[in-house]
């Protein structure tokens, strides 16, 4: 799967449809009610902004990601220099690789800030993370934010079964 072209400008997406669940190309994006438009001129880009950027894309498997998925992208995302050295999260050793516990505490909390769905995965006690409808239109704030580049490399990383950006022309 190859990369999206990004071409994009404030609240209106011109590029192809490569957020979820399906945002045509040219489609005039409105802000949702609970979420205020920012202007990424004056803010930076949060953790938490990369954790939703990396949630909007589609992916492998579509847009919904296990925790070690969302874990293991972010981490990649942070040694790859794709996300600022202030932006990133703090990964230490655990269970299966690099972990971060606010990473988790974000993803949880996007859920109860209906930002995020949490969707069962039977036979197992986690759950898969995916966008709510208010989740993809802030992500679509974000994108002016993060930069062309770095939206790729996203990309890259998402739809990547290795989750790696070396090797797909993206590094």
């Amino acid at each position: 799967m190859s990369g999206p072209d990004v071409c994009y400008s404030s609240r209106r997406l011109i590029g192809p449809s490569y957020f979820c669940p399906c945002i045509s190309a040219g489609t005039e994006v409105q802000p949702p009610k609970i979420v205020q438009w920012r202007n990424f001129r004056d803010t930076s880009v949060t953790k938490r902004d990369w954790l939703i950027f990396l949630l909007a894309y589609k992916g492998e498997n579509g847009s919904a990601l296990d925790p070690v998925c969302i874990q293991k992208g972010m981490f990649l995302l942070s040694q790859e220099g794709v996300i600022p050295e202030s932006e990133r999260y703090e990964f230490e050793p655990y269970h299966y690789g690099p972990y971060s516990f606010e990473l988790r505490e974000d993803a949880d909390n996007l859920v109860r800030q209906n930002l995020a769905d949490k969707l069962a995965v039977s036979g197992y006690t986690w759950g898969r993370y995916r966008l709510t409808g208010d989740g993809i239109d802030y992500a679509t704030q974000i994108i002016d934010g993060v930069g062309p580049e770095a939206a790729r490399k996203v990309f890259a990383v998402k739809s990547s079964p290795s989750g790696s950006t070396r090797g797909s022309g993206m590094h």
